[in-house]
């Protein structure tokens, strides 16, 4: 698995729960014919889903969103923090070249 995931919760039967959605999220990332999508970041903690990390476009934005929606048990919210980073933008957001900020 190549994206990276995190799992925290408050007792021992929802972990395990949290445990295996979190890992069904992780292989439906990794799985993906869009490569972006297994450098994303999945955080599960109390019927949470979040999504997080970097993103060309709005597109991959929401196929990410579909493809952990599929995987994730009814009742459970998903939080898709998603970046999308414009062309002039390096990984973390920030402007390429020798622009100023005020």
């Amino acid at each position: 698995m190549s994206s990276v995931l995190h799992v925290s919760g408050l007792s021992a039967v929802p972990m395990a729960k949290t445990i295996l959605v979190a890992r069904e999220i992780d292989l439906a990332l990794d799985r993906s014919p869009h490569c972006e999508l297994r450098k994303l970041h999945v955080t599960c903690e109390d019927g949470v889903a979040r999504l997080t990390g970097f993103v060309s476009s709005y597109f991959t934005k929401l196929i990410a969103a579909e493809a952990i929606q599929v995987v994730t048990p009814p009742g459970w919210r998903v939080y898709n923090h998603v970046i999308v980073r414009q062309r002039s933008q390096d990984p973390h957001g920030h402007p390429h070249g020798n622009e100023r900020s005020n």
